[in-house]
């Protein structure tokens, strides 16, 4: 029974975005995040603009099914983050949180991963194999267990498994380098089956000094 649900869900919608990629939230709680504000997002994924004008959650045939960028450049707004600051980004549930009461513990949510890269190496390197994967706050949904993590820290996901609200927040290394930046928003269904979402970002600011180790590097800008 529960595996005939999950394929259930496999099959009818199977699909997900990002819808904002800076969004100014004072809550990271799923249980009080509440329905998207879209008076809170300060920042937008590329190629958004009729995403945008429908709404939060609404199919537009955003949903890109590749570990890639869909579109080459943005015309909306970007994000300005400074080093060692965090990145709150939501999206629309689609019906993919395990919670035993609306849907089953069993839910797939393979991985969730933000990789970012300087603006200029995406050009050639799309898949961004020489990216960094950003912190996600609180960790990634393990397989199996209700524990509303990752790609499933949704608000109130039974009241509506569409469209529910749901946030990610991932932490800009403090050693990052001012620059401007593309990054990935790739969430892994079942296993392989990838939906991506692209951005650009601007870093500005001082880098932070980290005391413990008296140096900073800076791989990813070498």
């Amino acid at each position: 029974y529960l595996a005939t649900i999950s394929l259930f869900f496999t099959s009818v919608s199977s699909h997900s975005w990002l819808e904002c990629v800076d969004y100014k939230t004072s809550e990271y709680d799923h249980y009080k995040l509440g329905d998207y504000d879209p008076s809170k997002c300060n920042a937008y994924p590329r190629g958004f603009e009729r995403q945008y004008s429908e709404g939060f959650g609404i199919d537009t045939g955003f949903n890109w099914p590749h570990e890639y960028c869909a579109y080459p450049s943005s015309t909306m707004k970007t994000a300005v983050v400074n080093p060692g600051s965090t990145l709150y980004m939501s999206h629309p549930a689609k019906n993919h949180v395990a919670e035993p009461g609306c849907t089953n513990q069993f839910i797939p949510s393979t991985s969730f991963n933000v990789i970012v890269i300087p603006k200029s190496a995406a050009i050639e390197d799309k898949s961004f194999s020489k990216g960094l994967k950003l912190e996600l706050l609180g960790g990634d949904h393990i397989n199996g267990i209700v524990d509303f993590k990752g790609y499933q820290r949704c608000y109130q996901f039974c009241d509506n498994m569409d469209k529910s609200h749901c946030i990610s927040g991932w932490k800009i290394p403090n050693d990052m380098a001012p620059g401007e930046y593309t990054g990935l928003w790739l969430w892994e269904f079942n296993v392989k089956e990838y939906y991506s979402s692209c951005f650009d970002f601007t870093v500005e600011g001082d880098i932070v000094f980290n005391s413990m180790n008296g140096s900073n590097s800076n791989d990813m800008n070498q």
